[in-house]
């Protein structure tokens, strides 16, 4: 059983490659998507938000993990790429990284630069039209980032803790919710930790201790993976909800263009030079329709449909 007034919710990244997601609808009400690790696009990240829609899921968030030795300027423009395009809402800046690699080796950052950083990547996601909020330890931020406990309250706040021994246990979900889940919402706080100034929203209380029915590391599905396991407040998942809109009605296209480029042209999700290739390719000599055209990533970007966009730099338009 889970708890009143929260909701169970998965944070799913590239290593979780395959989901049943309609079988996991009995016990999972929403998702945490990985977007970023630095200014590395995990590259299921538009996969699983789409599979997730197509399930019928409609609460769903992203996180991104903080590098402090990367630019927080590119890390923010990578992160608008991914967003591109997506309904996600919230975005978690994920804060656990003190050293100057992502292993945490020495030097370390100091608490104030830790805190700056952070500080300085939330206030770069209220430009982007979405609802930061920071996840983290409290045991983490006590010995590494203190001064992040007089500001991080003010966003949504997801705190990670984990009341069980080492070891991984495959169980069903009928076994996890009526033995091992957490029967009351109790993230780990530091004994000195003002409660009064703010408290979680969201709770991760599994780590990669549980491999549970419908989760797989390969899309053949032929072997399961640990996940992470989640208490989201009802607040904050409304927060997460998506909505749904109409399809846009098809338009004409107002222009055809001609590729004059000898080995073609890549067609991308996304108008951007990294964005996902499609695997679909304008041939030389190719006319082809353009749907809407944007500036992006220095150059300028035709629209084919639905998530196919296509540099126009080595083309021209012919009518």
């Amino acid at each position: 059983m889970i708890i009143p007034n929260y909701q169970l919710m998965l944070d799913i990244s590239y290593y979780q490659q395959a989901l049943d997601w309609v079988y996991l609808k009995t016990w999972v009400q929403g998702f945490i998507f990985r977007a970023l690790f630095g200014v590395w696009k995990d590259p299921k990240f538009r996969d699983h938000i789409k599979h997730a829609m197509d399930a019928g899921y409609d609460q769903m968030a992203a996180y991104v993990w903080l590098r402090p030795d990367e630019s927080i300027k590119a890390q923010l423009e990578k992160l608008a790429e991914q967003l591109y395009g997506t309904p996600i809402k919230v975005v978690f800046v994920d804060v656990e990284q003190q050293g100057r690699t992502y292993l945490n080796l020495l030097p370390f950052y100091s608490p104030e630069k830790l805190s700056d950083l952070t500080w300085q990547y939330v206030s770069g996601l209220t430009t982007m039209n979405v609802t930061p909020a920071i996840y983290t330890r409290s045991t983490w931020v006590s010995s590494y980032a203190k001064p992040l406990e007089n500001w991080m309250y003010r966003y949504q706040t997801w705190l990670a803790s984990y009341p069980f021994a080492k070891g991984r246990i495959a169980l069903s979900w009928e076994e996890l919710l009526a033995i091992y889940a957490p029967k009351k919402f109790s993230p780990y706080y530091m004994k000195y930790w003002n409660l009064e100034n703010g408290q979680a929203d969201a709770w991760q209380w599994s780590g990669d201790k549980f491999i549970l029915p419908g989760i797989y590391k390969n899309v053949e599905k032929t072997a399961a993976i640990p996940v992470d396991l989640n208490y989201v407040s009802n607040y904050l998942a409304n927060l997460m909800k998506i909505g749904y809109t109409a399809p846009l009605p098809e338009v004409p296209a107002f222009e055809t263009w001609l590729c004059f480029a000898a080995l073609g042209m890549k067609v991308r999700q996304t108008p951007f030079t990294d964005g996902v290739d499609t695997s679909i390719r304008i041939k030389f000599n190719q006319s082809f329709p353009v749907y809407e055209k944007v500036y992006s990533d220095g150059h300028w970007w035709g629209k084919l449909g639905e998530g196919r966009w296509v540099a126009l730099d080595w083309s021209r338009k012919i009518k």
